[in-house]
């Protein structure tokens, strides 16, 4: 893929009608500024990539099981938001986590689950509304963050029983943003 956007960043169409490109196109992309992202296996995908390829010059990974272990040191910054597979119950995590020689982080939000960091903290809430979902099975697929489990917000006041900005006490908002 990377390849591709080098051909399109050069003016190259990499499609097979080679059709011109849309103007301004040409030269807008910065490939010393590569970066990548995935959650889950992708996240694991991320890392393996980024070993493979130093175009990508840094990465995020949400909650990758880094599986195959990957034991190869990687030099370049990349974050970890955990969940599920963290470095404390997931050995290949641990061992990965070992080998980053450049920048790192590793970050969990409380009470995240593996979906966490995913769309269900949009979706699921949306169709929770629609089918009659209870509060537990919500939270069974997005956590028990401090986001409102009906219409997203993470601003709420700090008593657990307090209202959401959505107004609803206890965060059992009725409403649900788009």
């Amino acid at each position: 893929m990377l390849d591709r956007v080098e051909d399109l960043g050069a003016g190259r169409n990499p499609d097979a009608e080679h059709r011109p490109l849309p103007a301004g196109l040409c030269g807008a992309l910065d490939l010393d500024r590569v970066g990548m992202f995935g959650w889950s296996k992708v996240g694991t995908a991320t890392a393996l990539v980024m070993l493979e390829d130093r175009r990508v010059r840094a990465g995020l990974s949400f909650d990758g099981p880094m599986e195959p272990t990957i034991t190869t040191d990687l030099d370049r910054p990349l974050m970890m938001m955990t969940a599920v597979f963290t470095r404390a119950e997931e050995p290949s995590v641990a061992e990965f986590w070992s080998h980053l020689t450049g920048w790192r982080l590793n970050v969990r939000a409380e009470g995240a689950v593996h979906s966490s960091y995913c769309d269900a903290q949009v979706l699921v809430p949306q169709l929770a509304k629609a089918t009659g979902m209870s509060d537990e099975d919500l939270r069974g697929w997005i956590g028990s963050s401090s986001r409102c489990g009906r219409c997203g917000s993470s601003r709420r006041t700090r008593a657990p029983s307090s209202s959401c900005i959505c107004g609803t006490a206890g965060g059992a908002c009725s409403t649900v943003r788009p």
